[in-house]
């Protein structure tokens, strides 16, 4: 079976000339430049060759398959992670095959001059044209070098990208390759630039960055100048994560909380509709109708689990609606087998009610007290602490749980008024607990 010039190129690099399939994400990764066909396409041949003979491609693939699970933008990341491979393979097999860094040049000149690419288009996409005419001077062509114009006046924030990105050449293995991605991933590309710049407007009137300076020392890369303004512009808004880079967990887990916390309400449906049912000697049916949400949650985890695209996010979906099935067929049974039928739409309009009403009042409060207490706590943080990234962690840290208290405050007050003022809450409620005829009169129960 014939194979093309790129796989023949990879074969030959690897070292391991058994044809095999690239893996998803790695595969991913360079699909972009693969169909552009020419120099380019072959030079990345060449790099998965040289990444599957130095770190892997399976290796590879599992750990970037590990950020992909902890919710980060693959869109993002696998460009990121491409450029330190790229160089890392360069640097590292030149000398057994001196003729890559003339493929290199030729490829950057194919992706620069016409921009198959669409890198001119977007501010993020902006340090690859600057990377590649770094390292490429004779490849730069004008547009290329009046786009590089736009960095000016982001020295630090330029000097940090070429710094992380050089530190790839030193990396071991894939894990460390990728979690030098990541770095850049965080240090950069969400810190300097506001998610929503897909379209940024080009701006004018700024001196050509000189292509041909001497790469920085080694060392451990500086931090970036807190005074210096971010590559931003009208549409940024605040960066993805306010300059602290968040645990991968992190990451991951907040959307499946907040798909459990709508769970937590089938949950208490379920434990009060399990009581009642036991009451009127149904015992087994609590039983049978966890066996059926089980049932769901089995199927529903197969499914979406099973799929790639979705994985671990579809748990707490599978979960969620086990739950939802449960409590719906133990309201079902209560008011099949209860003398006096249950209005369901009676018991739960004003609980509802009630509930949207605080959900509101807490955000809002919330919402209004994030704004009043910004950067409250910056003084506080700076008398705790002399490291600048502690102490905008923890000024952010103790502002926002001031605004969690003050939200949560909200919602109790606004619900224990509702509560009493649509007469969710009966004399007949409290009558039986310590004091209760003292409670009743005092808030007027009926």
């Amino acid at each position: 079976m014939s194979i093309d010039r790129e796989e023949s190129l990879f074969l030959t690099v690897s070292e391991d000339h058994s044809q095999r399939p690239i893996p998803e994400f790695v595969k991913t990764m360079g699909e972009p430049v693969r169909q552009l066909g020419g120099m380019a396409a072959a030079y990345e041949g060449v790099v998965l060759g040289g990444a599957d003979k130095i770190f892997g491609l399976d290796e590879l693939n599992l750990w970037l398959r590990r950020y992909r699970f902890a919710a980060y933008d693959m869109e993002l990341l696998l460009p990121i992670a491409h450029m330190c491979l790229e160089y890392a393979v360069r640097l590292r097999i030149r000398e057994e095959r001196p003729g890559i860094q003339t493929m290199a040049q030729q490829a950057a000149r194919e992706l620069l001059e016409t921009d198959p690419l669409n890198l001119r288009v977007t501010s993020r996409n902006w340090m690859y044209i600057y990377w590649m005419v770094r390292q490429f001077p004779q490849a730069a062509d004008p547009e290329s070098l009046r786009i590089l114009r736009h960095l000016s006046g982001f020295d630090t924030m330029v000097e940090l990208f070429v710094q992380l990105t050089e530190a790839s050449a030193r990396c071991e293995n894939a894990r460390d390759l990728v979690e030098q991605a990541v770095l850049l991933y965080h240090k950069i590309f969400t810190r300097f630039f506001a998610p929503d710049h897909d379209k940024d407007p080009v701006p004018d009137n700024h001196e050509t960055p000189d292509p041909m300076a001497q790469p920085l020392d080694e060392g451990e890369p500086p931090e970036p100048d807190p005074a210096q303004a971010e590559l931003s512009y009208e549409k940024a808004g605040a960066v993805l994560t306010d300059g602290i880079e968040l645990p991968e967990d992190a990451l991951a887990a907040g959307a499946h909380l907040q798909m459990l916390g709508i769970a937590l309400i089938f949950i208490c449906i379920m434990i009060l509709t399990n009581a009642i049912l036991q009451t009127y000697g149904k015992e087994k049916l609590p039983i049978f109708t966890v066996i059926v949400g089980g049932v769901v949650n089995v199927v529903m985890n197969y499914i979406l689990v099973g799929n790639p695209d979705i994985n671990i996010h579809g748990a707490p979906v599978s979960t969620l609606c086990c739950y939802m099935v449960i409590a719906g067929l133990n309201l079902f049974f209560v008011w099949k087998y209860t003398p006096e039928k249950p209005r369901y739409f009676t018991i739960f309009a004003k609980p509802v009610a009630a509930s949207l009403l605080m959900g509101g009042a807490a955000w809002a409060v919330y919402g209004l007290a994030s704004r009043v207490l910004d950067g409250a706590f910056l003084a506080l943080a700076q008398q705790m602490f002399a490291d600048p990234d502690k102490i905008q962690l923890w000024s952010v840290y103790l502002a926002n749980a001031a605004c969690v208290l003050l939200g949560i405050l909200a919602g109790v007050i606004v619900y224990g008024v509702l509560v009493i003022a649509l007469r969710i809450l009966r004399a007949e409620d409290v009558r039986s607990i310590p004091r209760g005829e003292k409670l009743i009169k005092l808030l007027h129960l009926k």
